[in-house]
């Protein structure tokens, strides 16, 4: 039951079981109660505060936005979903506030799921899995369901979990593509990267048992895996264009007295040398720095923390590019970016900086302790080159797996890092790069058969051809025309050719 309130030019709806929580803490004051709250989560339509002392939240957005949020947190209370507790709301001319109960012992999913072992997992999968089973049988559809969307808490008897965000999707017919739309976006935020015994037990909570999660693998788990890498791939894009504008993850970087200007990540300021932005050029070819490479296209130094390439114009083509804003600079940036949403490592981005004169640059953080491959495959011995084999092909795998495609895969683009036993890789030149969750059959051979090229000198070619074999296992899209015999045998003809 609901009960109605007007009060400081507000209009106040309360639940009947919250009336004395919101009468003792004067929660129609809202706008005077947030002076003494702390603000926990900040966006551009939305703003979320948290009173300690009395024990509530505010959520503070557009009129429209609060009522739709409103309308769903109030179903899915009614129909005793585990949610937080909804308290009130308060429409005013432009402004809209929702109360809830704050729930200290809780902590977001997303935070808590990296902190759990294995088996504290498998039990919370199991649980989310039951929750969303739940959800979808109330005829609840989340438009963007992800770990921070719902709140935990750990006892002795498991995991106690509750939706805390209601603002997208509703009361809609379920239907198969929604089910797996919901499920997909679930595992990009959590289990993208997990077993078949972890993603097993999140569907058997959702599924009821093990025999109908097996079942739901056997008729539409592929399905599933198609929608997560579509879902994944548009997800990253997106996150890679908002560089565009300013927003609390980029700003807009113009030298003055300057013909250059680029976007920086807010973040990684701190990296940029000032003596950089005072003068680029004079920097890239001063004593301050120390050189990594230099070449008629490019010269890279190296600056304290950060690794600096600078692309030089070779022609009217650069200049060309510039003015429509695609230079290398720029474009290596934005590689860089959908490759980290991507979960690929890559050097951390800095910033870029284009010039009118068809120059650019390009700042990324240095990583220590890193050679690139065809450098370590030269200075090692057998027995770790094999180690590093048999390692570079999961990575490879795993990269193919998520619709990345390094155009030129040669040993110099990729760094390795040898720390004991554990060997981690990185890409570099993300200028060059394709991205495509439907796996094209050129970029894919492009650069299977460029990364094979170079460990053809080291390695027999049955070991080649298990090499490749591992870096397209798995595949959900895999072209008939890439089996790895055909792309060693042709990678043996080409550098017998080359050597000849």
């Amino acid at each position: 039951m609901l009960m109605m309130l007007e009060a400081n030019n507000m209009r106040w709806e309360i639940l009947e079981t919250q009336t004395q929580l919101f009468d003792e803490c004067h929660l129609e004051n809202a706008e005077f109660l947030i002076r003494e709250c702390q603000t926990i989560k900040e966006g551009d339509q939305r703003v979320v505060y948290h009173n300690e002392a009395n024990g509530f939240c505010i959520k503070c957005m557009q009129p429209r936005k609060a009522r739709k949020e409103w309308r769903n947190w109030k179903g899915l209370y009614e129909h005793g979903l585990p949610s937080i507790t909804p308290v009130a709301i308060g429409i005013s001319r432009d402004r809209g506030y929702l109360i809830s109960l704050a729930h200290h012992d809780y902590a977001q999913l997303n935070k808590a799921f990296d902190t759990l072992g294995y088996k504290g997992r498998l039990q919370l999968l199991k649980g989310l899995g039951e929750v969303v089973r739940k959800m979808h049988g109330a005829g609840f559809y989340h438009g963007d369901l992800h770990g921070a969307d719902f709140m935990v808490r750990f006892h002795e008897r498991g995991a106690d979990l509750k939706i805390a965000s209601f603002q997208k999707g509703g009361f809609k017919r379920i239907t198969k593509r929604r089910t797996l739309r919901n499920l997909a976006d679930l595992a990009l935020s959590h289990f993208f990267c997990l077993g078949i015994r972890e993603r097993l037990a999140f569907l058997r909570g959702y599924c009821g048992n093990s025999q109908g999660a097996r079942a739901f693998i056997r008729y539409q788990g592929r399905q599933l895996e198609r929608l997560i890498l579509k879902r994944s791939s548009l997800v990253a894009d997106h996150k890679a264009r908002k560089f565009r504008k300013i927003n609390k993850y980029f700003n807009r970087l113009i030298l003055e007295n300057s013909l250059y200007r680029g976007v920086y990540v807010r973040k990684n300021r701190e990296l940029i040398p000032e003596s950089f932005l005072s003068s680029p050029l004079e920097f890239i070819y001063g004593n301050e720095t120390s050189v990594l490479k230099n070449s008629r296209p490019v010269r890279v130094v190296r600056f304290k923390d950060v690794c600096i390439k600078y692309y030089k114009r070779r022609g009217p083509k650069d200049l060309l590019k510039s003015w429509l804003g695609v230079s290398k600079g720029k474009r290596s940036f934005q590689g860089a970016l959908a490759m980290v949403y991507r979960f690929i490592a890559t050097p951390e981005p800095v910033c870029y900086l284009e010039g009118r004169a068809g120059d650019s640059f390009y700042l990324s953080r240095f990583v220590d302790g890193s050679r690139n491959l065809g450098v370590y495959l030269r200075e090692v011995s057998q027995g770790k080159r094999k180690e590093c084999m048999r390692a570079l092909a999961p990575f490879l795998n795993r990269m193919f797996y998520r619709g990345v495609y390094h155009l030129d895969l040669k040993g110099s683009n990729i760094m390795v890092r040898n720390v004991g036993p554990t060997f981690r890789f990185y890409l570099i030149d993300t200028d060059e790069m394709a991205f495509s969750w439907k796996g094209i059959h050129r970029p894919l051979y492009k650069s299977l058969l460029r990364i094979t090229r170079t460990l053809a000198p080291y390695f027999g070619r049955e070991e080649l051809i298990e090499f490749a074999a591992g870096c397209l296992c798995n595949l959900p899209v895999l072209p008939p025309s890439v089996s790895p015999d055909d792309v060693v045998d042709k990678a043996f003809r080409i550098e017998s050719i080359r050597q000849s």
